[in-house]
């Protein structure tokens, strides 16, 4: 009996949402979703991402668009939303739902995607956001100071890539500023911003030549 009562529960499970849907910003571009989480309208996460700053990088990308429970599984416990893979075949996973906080998120993970395909130059290890940005927010300065770090050994709000991400977030969105320790970007550093992305390449950065070395100690 307990066989066929577990053969039953099978069979009346229902299939896990996992729809794939497509939209296209002002130039035609396609925009990929993967939705998994129920009664989910894209287009309002497609027109944010519309407004936002962007090139060719946005076709290689897809949206996760998921239920909280899946949100924890992919992105961990706490997580607002997170960014990965690879950047020909990257994910943003967000969760469902319209607000204000997950506009941020969408953007500030965006904004790493836009990380990823525009580097600083060649001597410069990623992530490390756009050349003027860099330049701009004082970075070079930032890294020899000891206040921020290519990694999360400082903790996340001294990453130089979250603090880039939460820049771009705030070139297009009103919403609260996340890193505690560094005072809002001001007019010079978003107009730097602005600048590097409206000559936005359509390839990804080239690699350097050099070998890569990754050192890594912890407990």
């Amino acid at each position: 009996l307990a066989v066929v009562v577990a053969v039953a529960a099978l069979v009346a499970a229902p299939t896990a949402l996992a729809d794939t849907i497509t939209a296209q910003d002002d130039q035609g571009r396609t925009i990929t979703f993967d939705v998994r989480a129920p009664d989910v309208d894209v287009q309002w996460h497609a027109g944010l991402l519309r407004r936002a700053a962007h090139a060719d990088e946005i076709e290689r990308v897809t949206i996760h668009v998921v239920a909280a429970d899946e949100l924890r599984a992919s992105c961990g416990s706490g997580a607002a939303a997170c960014y990965g893979g690879s950047r020909t075949a990257a994910r943003i996973v967000v969760p469902a739902g319209e607000s204000a906080q997950i506009a941020h998120s969408l953007i500030h993970e965006y904004g790493h995607h836009v990380d990823a395909w525009r580097g600083v130059g060649a001597a410069s290890r990623e992530p490390n956001g756009s050349a003027q940005w860099w330049a701009a927010q004082g970075m070079s300065q930032l890294v020899a100071d000891g206040q921020v770090s290519y990694t999360y050994s400082l903790g996340w709000e001294h990453a130089i890539g979250e603090i880039f991400a939460e820049d771009y977030a705030q070139l297009h969105l009103q919403t609260p500023w996340r890193i505690t320790w560094l005072d809002p970007p001001g007019e010079p550093v978003l107009a730097a911003l602005r600048a590097d992305l409206e000559n936005a390449p359509t390839e990804t950065v080239p690699a350097t030549t050099r070998p890569l070395v990754i050192t890594r100690r912890g407990t």
